[in-house]
């Protein structure tokens, strides 16, 4: 018997044995094995998924995996990442340095007129 992706699905949770795990338990030539449920919402989703799977022949779940590993590398925050090496952390600070050089002043007046009155107090 071949075994597809849709007979392993086919046992509910409720028919199943109660067991330690979540989601779908598949009993297949006396071997046991959980399944995560996968929930792609929209049909096109789907439909990406397969297409990239069947073209570089990785399952579903290599796909899915890799691409929100991408994106997650790609969104991640610059300052979440800690610099290892004394490279790392001179290339930090020069990012952070054109960051901030790159910001639009908003207040053209002195520091000192910002912070201090005519009598040279704090405001």
């Amino acid at each position: 018997m071949i075994a597809t992706e849709q007979t392993l699905l086919a046992q509910p949770l409720e028919a199943r044995a109660p067991s330690a795990g979540l989601g779908l338990e598949v009993v297949l030539i006396g071997c046991r094995f959980e399944v995560m449920p996968r929930h792609i919402l929209t049909d096109e989703a789907d439909r990406l998924a397969r297409q990239v799977a069947e073209q570089t022949g990785e399952s579903l779940d290599d796909v899915v995996e890799r691409a929100l590993r991408a994106e997650a590398d790609r969104t991640q925050p610059p300052l979440m990442t800690k610099p290892r090496t004394p490279e790392e952390k001179l290339a930090l600070i020069a990012e952070i340095q054109a960051r901030v050089a790159a910001l639009p002043i908003l207040d053209p007046r002195d520091p000192d007129e910002i912070l201090y009155d005519e009598d040279g107090l704090p405001k």
